[in-house]
């Protein structure tokens, strides 16, 4: 996967990375999504639910979440597009969007600018 960066074309306000196609998680016993960090996925699925779950646990326990930015508090968040309600976890706003569709919009910092994605030269 390739990392992506957002950064104004005007003032230079970084909006932080992403890669377009997401990133895993897994959930534990307590309900707290953990990252599985690629390509090591498996290996995060593994010890929070054991090398012996069934495949309808790891179907009802493993997601795959976006970045979500929040134009209200500038905060980012975590998000399954297909299990959660799309808003932000900070503040609750629904003023956002996934960080992968911010290139070309106005930049929340300067409001001239435009955010401009770009190639990090990192790929995971």
């Amino acid at each position: 996967m390739v990392i992506y960066n957002l950064c104004c074309d005007t003032c230079g306000f970084k909006a932080g990375s992403f890669t377009k196609e997401g990133g895993m998680y897994v959930t534990d016993n307590e309900g707290e999504r953990i990252v599985c960090m690629h390509p090591l996925e498996s290996w995060t699925v593994d010890d929070v639910l054991g090398k012996e779950c069934s495949a309808t646990l790891r179907a009802e326990r493993i997601g795959r979440f976006h970045y979500w930015y929040c134009f209200a508090c500038r905060q980012e968040s975590m998000y399954d597009m297909e299990r959660d309600k799309l808003g932000c976890r900070h503040c609750g706003s629904a003023n956002g969007v996934r960080k992968r569709d911010l290139g070309g919009t106005p930049c929340p910092n300067c409001t001239t600018g435009k955010l401009e994605i770009s190639d990090s030269g990192f790929v995971i």
